[in-house]
């Protein structure tokens, strides 16, 4: 029993080994990444699937899909290392109210993850793509243009597939076992998730900033190796560097550019109640502390907004920019009774300048929305238009410019006196590549 036992894991471990020669000889760029992984023999599986330690598979389904469908297995393989890539084994991004939701996360990371392979122009893993494949692409791609694993997760919320839909999309693009998953997060219970299963295989770091290491390897080695390495790749460190970038929270931005000011409010810690009503008692209406009306805090004054409406841009997305500022800045805390607002839509020129003054015009700005505009973006107009403003002192107090884009534009080269951020919607295409040095990068 025994022997057949270890000529079965020799047998699973020699064609994985066969695997990844031929992955790492069309892309040696992840060498890393195969390297953190462990494997197992694990009749608990049918399949094949990975936890984010190990490749755990059934010896069967290797050999027989090895000896038939070899440039599938190569593809089956790459498809597990995205999920650890791309953090889906031990990383949640919503939290699911019923097991319809979990499913269709998973759908979700499975489309996304192959996808990359789809746009990935290698040998090893190259296949016939159906037309039930394409005119999914197709279909998601016109609705959230770039297939990440929580935009397509938000269409099927919107748009879950139903009947014969959801089982042929199941059997065309789920291709491992992501029981290992569940697994994971049966463990996850008393520990949060970056301090469990805390050893890779082979050195001392947490797992996530393991494959979060791995995924920054992978990005600059093919940045390294030239232009063809970045066409092969396809997609591939897009995704990888959407996935590992520090998010800046956009609640936390807006405090950044607020400024001091008094405003008429009882400061409860210059108040004593105790005190207050012991006058009132003892000498009529001679109370002891009178409250302090005035009290200094920090609230927005004035801020300029600049909305990309060019062609690049779509609506839906600055309406969802909108809803997102609406909801922050209309809280009372944020805003004096009387502000300075500027919302500026722009392309390639400034299109139209709305000044608002009061919190409540905000909302009604973004109800009636409408694109100016729609050619091409040049950043510049608008820095030119605030340095105008400011020279007639229409602008006291400027907080901050927060410019709304896809970034696909010419960036200025001077640095502003102001703060200035250019924001962008994390699960679309963009480009921050070119934004300057000394302007914050957010994503939404």
């Amino acid at each position: 029993m025994k022997k057949t036992k270890d000529t079965l894991i020799t047998l699973g471990s020699r064609i994985l080994s066969a695997v990844k020669r031929e992955l790492y000889l069309s892309m040696p760029y992840l060498a890393r990444a195969m390297g953190t992984l462990s494997e197992a023999m694990d009749q608990n599986t049918f399949t094949v699937g990975t936890d984010g330690v190990s490749i755990r598979y059934n010896t069967r389904f290797l050999s027989e899909i090895y000896l038939n469908f070899p440039t599938r297995l190569n593809r089956i393989y790459m498809h597990m290392l995205l999920h650890n890539l791309l953090m889906h084994p031990f990383y949640r991004a919503f939290s699911f109210d019923n097991e319809d939701d979990e499913e269709l996360w998973q759908l979700a990371c499975e489309i996304s993850v192959e996808s990359i392979i789809d746009s990935m122009d290698m040998d090893c893993m190259r296949m016939v793509t159906s037309d039930f494949r394409e005119k999914w692409y197709k279909t998601l791609s016109n609705e959230i243009r770039s297939l990440t694993d929580t935009g397509i997760y938000r269409y099927f919320k919107e748009h879950p597939p139903y009947g014969d839909d959801w089982l042929k999309l199941k059997d065309e693009f789920c291709m491992d076992d992501h029981s290992f998953w569940m697994r994971r997060d049966n463990d996850d219970d008393s520990n949060e998730i970056e301090n469990d299963f805390q050893l890779a295989p082979f050195c001392n770091l947490p797992l996530k900033e393991i494959w979060e290491k791995a995924a920054n390897a992978i990005n600059s080695e093919v940045e390294l190796s030239g232009a063809k390495a970045m066409s092969d790749s396809g997609r591939l460190t897009w995704n990888l560097k959407l996935r590992h970038t520090a998010h800046r929270d956009y609640h936390k931005l807006l405090e950044k550019y607020m400024i001091p000011r008094e405003v008429c409010r009882i400061d409860p810690e210059y108040f004593d109640i105790a005190y207050y009503q012991y006058g009132m008692k003892m000498y009529g209406d001679m109370p002891l502390i009178e409250e302090l009306e005035g009290r200094e805090e920090k609230r927005i004054f004035t801020l300029i907004i600049a909305i990309d409406t060019s062609a690049s841009t779509r609506r839906k997305h600055v309406i969802r920019f909108l809803n997102e500022t609406v909801a922050i800045l209309r809280q009372s805390e944020y805003f004096f009774e009387s502000v300075n607002l500027h919302i500026i839509e722009c392309d390639e020129h400034v299109q139209r300048d709305i000044e608002l003054t009061k919190p409540g015009q905000i909302e009604e700005y973004a109800r009636d929305f409408t694109v100016s505009g729609g050619y091409g973006t040049d950043f510049r107009p608008v820095f030119s238009y605030v340095d105008d403003l400011r020279k007639k002192g229409g602008l006291p107090g400027l907080s901050a410019l927060l410019y709304f884009t896809d970034g696909y534009g010419i960036y200025p080269t001077k640095a502003t006196d102001y703060d200035t951020a250019f924001i962008f919607i994390e699960d679309e295409d963009y480009d921050d590549t070119n934004v300057p040095s000394w302007a914050v990068k957010v994503y939404l």
